[in-house]
């Protein structure tokens, strides 16, 4: 009796470890907005946007992504398992300042009243979900290839000018942010900055803060370039050029080079 009760115990662990893996976390309890009706923030646009159904991608650092039938569509269902305040004030920024650099189409942050849409997600298991949009904090954004990527199929196809010229579109694109008066703080270029409709954008929304608040604020290229002397040496070179002559003249177009 005791071994038979030790191993329905142990069978109910596993299939619980095995659900927990495969679902990546995912709760919709998760992501219910906690911010309450009075701090509601809502800019943009959606409803076509939103005519469709959602699937699960992948977990990010403070969220969860979710790909539209489109295919161009990013749906980020914020976490809220974590603190959350400083990326919302990040992403307002974002949105404020630099939509453009940033892919995003539509930012909804505490709970409303006015959207009264729901919109259909699934679940890293396949389950569907009605996800009433005036009770969870979300973000559209443009869906964009990584910037590793992106730079790994130009390679493969032996377009290295095109690799040359997304490098030097990701170096133009922090300026701009720069120069709008936001720097983003989080060094991880690799996982943060991708390729939409050929234009370099940040992924990440929820690292920037603005300029006078960081003391030595530079480009945080070092992860990328790294990666780059190991797998293509020459665009390692490209990439640390470029900087060289973005320092010299931030008006340059870095493309000529």
């Amino acid at each position: 009796m005791m071994i038979r009760c030790t191993l329905i115990l142990l069978l109910f662990i596993g299939s619980y470890l095995f659900l927990q893996h495969k679902s990546q976390g995912f709760r919709y309890s998760h992501v219910l907005s906690s911010e309450g009706k009075s701090e509601g923030i809502v800019a943009g646009s959606c409803e076509k946007l939103l005519d469709q159904r959602f699937t699960y991608l992948k977990k990010g650092s403070t969220s969860y992504v979710f790909v539209g039938e489109d295919k161009k569509t990013i749906l980020k269902l914020f976490n809220h398992t974590m603190s959350l305040q400083n990326v919302f004030a990040s992403a307002t920024r974002a949105y404020l300042q630099i939509k453009d650099e940033t892919g995003l189409l539509y930012l909804h942050l505490g709970e409303t009243q006015n959207l009264n849409k729901r919109v259909t997600i699934y679940d890293p298991l396949g389950i569907p979900y009605q996800l009433d949009l005036d009770k969870v904090d979300f973000l559209l954004q443009k869906r964009a290839t990584s910037i590793c990527r992106a730079i790994k199929e130009s390679m493969e196809q032996d377009e290295v000018e095109n690799a040359k010229r997304i490098i030097a579109q990701l170096l133009e694109t922090m300026e701009l942010c720069y120069s709008k008066g936001l720097v983003d703080t989080d060094d991880a270029v690799k996982r943060n900055y991708g390729v939409a409709s050929g234009k370099v954008i940040a992924l990440d929304v929820g690292a920037f803060r603005p300029v006078d608040q960081v003391e030595n604020s530079t480009y945080q290229t070092a992860l990328l370039q790294l990666w780059l002397e190991k797998h293509y040496p020459e665009l390692a070179s490209c990439l640390q050029m470029r900087k060289e002559l973005q320092k010299q003249d931030p008006s340059k177009n870095l493309s000529q080079y």
